[in-house]
């Protein structure tokens, strides 16, 4: 009878461990490999003011390997950057180095991005179709939480998959 209880007990665990499992690659696996593609930008806050839909209508970001690439409704290319994220934190952290300017080929002079500015930030996948990416402005220190109160330098935005639409127009140049 003790040899029956210990084999129940057992098979239970193995299944319950398979499950857990099963359920690890059904997210998706890593959050890298969950962010790739192209996301629409659908809320966000800046610096404490909430966005109104004119700010951020027809903005997406691509992701493909380590590079993201953010443009605005007309598809001109806003930012480009390389990014490594933390899994081994909680929550999950990016560091988002933004591409030399005179490699953004199309963005306009009156918004070029600094050379090399550095950006840190969390990140949370919410579902295998939104996300939240909360991060610091360069020079600001790095968001603890998903929050961007008033008079801070954090930007935070969510962000829902697309699958219509150009991928990169502009991050192969």
């Amino acid at each position: 009878m003790r040899l029956n209880q210990v084999l129940i007990v057992l098979l239970l665990s193995t299944n319950f461990l398979a499950g857990l499992a099963w359920s690890e690659d059904e997210s998706g696996g890593s959050i890298d490999a969950q962010i790739q593609g192209r996301w629409e930008v659908v809320a966000g806050v800046s610096q404490g003011r909430e966005l109104l839909p004119a700010e951020f209508d027809g903005t997406y970001v691509a992701i493909t390997v380590n590079q993201i690439v953010t443009t605005d409704r007309d598809e001109n290319q806003r930012f480009k950057a390389i990014f490594v994220i933390d899994e081994s934190k909680s929550p999950v952290q990016i560091t988002m180095t933004s591409i030399a300017e005179d490699m953004v080929e199309d963005t306009p002079p009156k918004v070029k991005q600094p050379t090399n500015s550095v950006a840190s930030g969390i990140l949370k996948i919410v579902t295998p179709s939104q996300w939240i990416l909360c991060y610091a402005l360069p020079g600001a220190e790095p968001p603890t939480a998903f929050d961007s109160p008033v008079g801070s330098k954090l930007m935070l935005f969510k962000l829902e998959r697309k699958s219509s639409g150009p991928v990169l127009n502009n991050a192969a140049k």
